[in-house]
C-alpha cells in the first residue's frame, strides 16, 4: 500500500459555475507539516461560489480515479463559455523527500456530453527553504485530431522508444475522448505511461494521486446532503483498515425500507457501527446506531447477502433512524469520514452546508477540536456563523460579488479581533477590497411581498 502523504494547496477556477476566476489557498507549503489538521472554510452569500469549489473537487476525484464524469457535468461550465478550467495543487511527501505537483483539467461539452477535453500535469522539488519551479511534464488535448502529448522532450522519447507506441497513445486517447475520463487517469492510459516512465516524476505523480483519490479523499456534495434530507438513503462513508486491506467508499443504506446488501458490504458497515458509536454518543448524549439484522437473503447474482434496517437507541427505547432528525442522519452518514481525517494525515474530506441541520454551538465545538488535535483535511461550505469565532481566521475564505476574484481573505483583523463581528461590518459597511455581498433593500423586499400578496388574493 502507497506510504506517501498527499495534500492539496491550491484550487483555481476558470469559468465554472458561476465564477469566472477564483483561487482558494488550503494547506501550508512553507513549513511543510504534514501531520497536523488543515481546516478551510468558506463563506458566502447564496449563489456566489462555495458549491463550486466542492463541486469541481468532486469532478477531480471522478477523474483521478479514471472514471467517467457524472451526466450533468457540463453544468459546471459557466453559461456563454465553451470550456471550465480547474487547476489543483498538491504537496506529496514520500520518505523525507517533499514534491509539488499541479493537475489542471479542463471540461467541454461535445455531442450534448461533458469531456475532459485537455489536461496538464506540472511538478517541482520542494524543501524548507523554497518553494521550487514548477514545469510541465505533460499536457495533452484529449479532444482533438493530433495524437501528440507535451513536452516535446517527453513525447519524441515515447515515439524513439517504439514506433508502436504512437499507435497505443492514439487508442487510448480516442477511448479517454468518447468516454468522458481523464487521458493520463484512465487504466488504459496509466498503463502506456507506466511501462515508458517508470523511473520519472510523472509516473510516480499519476499512481500517487489516483491513490490519494481512491483511498483517501472524500467528497461529499449536496446531493448526498439531499438524498439525507428527503429520508430516502442514508450514505454511509466508510473508511477502515483491516490487515493492510482498506476499505473505503459509501455503503447507501435506504431509509424507508429494508436494505438488502453483500455479506462482505454487512461485515464492513458492522465493523463501522462501533467506532461511529463512540463518537456518537459524545455528540449527542445516549445516541447509538444499531443494525437490524432480518436474515440472510441471495442476492441477484446469487451471491450470500443480508437484510438490515438502521435503527437508533436511546436509553433502551429503539426507534428506525428514518425517525430521528435530518441533523443527527447527517451526522451518522459522515461521521466515519470525519473520524478517518481526524486520526490520519492522509484523508480528505470535502463537505459541502457541513452545517445543514447541525447545531451551530455543537458544530463550532466540533471544528475547534478538530483543529487543534486532528492530524487530515478539511474543506467545508457553511452559512453558521458560529464557526468564526471558533477557527483560526486564516483557515477562512470569503466570497464576493466579483465573479473575476470569487474568493478572498478578510482584511484588516488583529489578533484580538472577532472574525464573526468583523465579517457582519464589512457585509454592512463594505471596507474590504471586494465586496462581500449584494445589497439587501429591506423596503423593496417588504413592498415585493405585500405586491406578490394582492396577487395571490384577487
Amino acid at each position: 500500500m502507497p506510504s506517501e502523504v498527499v495534500r492539496i494547496t491550491n484550487i483555481k477556477l476558470k469559468n465554472f459555475k458561476d465564477v469566472r476566476f477564483g483561487e482558494v489557498p488550503w494547506g501550508n507549503l512553507d513549513n511543510l507539516v504534514l501531520d497536523k489538521s488543515d481546516i478551510r472554510g468558506i463563506y458566502g452569500q447564496n449563489g456566489s461560489g462555495k458549491t463550486a469549489v466542492v463541486d469541481a473537487l468532486h469532478l477531480l476525484q471522478k477523474i483521478l480515479c479514471g472514471t467517467e464524469l457524472p451526466t450533468n457535468a457540463a453544468e459546471n461550465i459557466r453559461r456563454g463559455e465553451t470550456e471550465a478550467e480547474v487547476g489543483v495543487c498538491f504537496l506529496i511527501k514520500e520518505g523525507e523527500k517533499y514534491f509539488g505537483y499541479e493537475y489542471i483539467y479542463t471540461l467541454r461539452e461535445v455531442n450534448a456530453k461533458c469531456r475532459v477535453s485537455s489536461e496538464k500535469l506540472l511538478f517541482t522539488e520542494l524543501s524548507q527553504n523554497e518553494n521550487g519551479f514548477y514545469k510541465e511534464i505533460f499536457s495533452c488535448n484529449i479532444i482533438g485530431e493530433s495524437n501528440t502529448f507535451g513536452p516535446k522532450y517527453s513525447y519524441d522519447k515515447f515515439v524513439k522508444d517504439d514506433e508502436n507506441n504512437i499507435i497505443s497513445f492514439a487508442v487510448a486517447k480516442k477511448m479517454a475522448a468518447n468516454t468522458g475520463t481523464s487521458l493520463l487517469f484512465s487504466e488504459e492510459g496509466s498503463k502506456i505511461f507506466d511501462d515508458k516512465f517508470s523511473d520519472e516524476m510523472l509516473s510516480f505523480g499519476v499512481r500517487a494521486l489516483r491513490h490519494f483519490a481512491m483511498a483517501k479523499m472524500f467528497v461529499i456534495t449536496n446531493l448526498d446532503i439531499g438524498v439525507i434530507n428527503m429520508q430516502y438513503l442514508i450514505p454511509i462513508n466508510i473508511s477502515q483498515k483491516k490487515q493492510d486491506v482498506l476499505d473505503k467508499g459509501t455503503i447507501p443504506i435506504f431509509l424507508q425500507k429494508i436494505s438488502l446488501i453483500p455479506k462482505r458490504i454487512y461485515d464492513v458497515l458492522n465493523n463501522s457501527i462501533e467506532p461511529i458509536n463512540k463518537v456518537l454518543s459524545t455528540i449527542v448524549p445516549n445516541l447509538r446506531v444499531e443494525i437490524n439484522d432480518y436474515g440472510s437473503q441471495l442476492m441477484d447474482d446469487g451471491s450470500d447477502g443480508r437484510k438490515i434496517e438502521l435503527i437508533s437507541v436511546k436509553e433502551g427505547v429503539k426507534i428506525p433512524l428514518r425517525c430521528e432528525s435530518a441533523g443527527v442522519i447527517k451526522i451518522v452518514s459522515i461521521l466515519n469520514a470525519i473520524i478517518a481525517m481526524y486520526n490520519d494525515e492522509t484523508v480528505c474530506l470535502v463537505v459541502d452546508e457541513l452545517d445543514s441541520g447541525i447545531f451551530e454551538y455543537l458544530l463550532g465545538n466540533l471544528l475547534q477540536i478538530i483543529e487543534k488535535n486532528g492530524r487530515g483535511q478539511l474543506l467545508f461550505t457553511s452559512h453558521n456563523l458560529r464557526i468564526l469565532e471558533t477557527v483560526n481566521k486564516e483557515s477562512i475564505s470569503f466570497t464576493t460579488v466579483n465573479p473575476e476574484n470569487r474568493y478572498i481573505s478578510i482584511d484588516g483583523i488583529d489578533k484580538t479581533d472577532n472574525i464573526r463581528d468583523t465579517y457582519l461590518r464589512s457585509l454592512s459597511i463594505g471596507g474590504q477590497k471586494e465586496k462581500l455581498c449584494d445589497d439587501i433593500d429591506v423596503y423593496a423586499i417588504g413592498r415585493a411581498f405585500r405586491l406578490a400578496g394582492r396577487d395571490l388574493m384577487a
